[in-house]
Parts: C-alpha cells; structure tokens; sequence
C-alpha cells in the first residue's frame, strides 16, 4: 500500500497538470475568434441525451452543446446562414 500511494498521487497530478492547460480554440472564419479553458466550458450550460445504437443499445451523453460554443464565436446559423455566410459553408463542405 505505501507503494501504491505515492504512484497514485503522481498520476493524479499529472492529470490535474494536463487538464489545466486545455484550451478550446474556435478561429477561422468566425467574427469573434475565442479559446474556451476547462473552467469555461464548466460553466455552461449542459445538455444530456440518451440514443440507441444499431443494436437498441442506450448510450448517454452530457456536455455543452457545440452550436453554443459556435455562437459565441459568431458563427451564423437559422435565418442568418444566407447568402455569402451559406456559400462559405457551401464552399468548406466540398
């Protein structure tokens, strides 16, 4: 056991360490370009859904919804995505 203690103290350590450098970045053709911490995405809202597979199998998932993140980086979606904004989405999917 005292073996084992400090081996598990460094690898809870290390991932403490490599979670806290995370950043989520959303740059390209956005109007406001934005890199989101861990602590960030924590603060928003959450969303769950609960989906079957090909086989009935229920499977859950949880977490902020990408198209939250995307609108606080301007991106256009609904009645916006018209004219130049749909031909650049036009253009990208190809």
């Amino acid at each position: 056991m005292k073996r084992i203690l400090p081996l598990a103290l460094l690898f809870v350590s290390g991932w403490v360490w490599c979670q806290s450098g995370f950043k989520l970045k959303v740059n390209g053709e956005v109007s406001a370009p934005l890199e989101l911490s861990l602590n960030d995405l924590e603060k928003m809202p959450r969303k769950e859904a609960s989906l079957k597979d090909k086989d009935g199998n229920v499977h859950q998932y949880r977490g902020v919804l990408v198209r939250d993140i995307l609108t606080m980086a301007g991106v256009p979606s609904g009645k916006e995505l018209h004219g130049e904004h749909l031909s650049i989405c036009a253009r990208k999917v190809r």
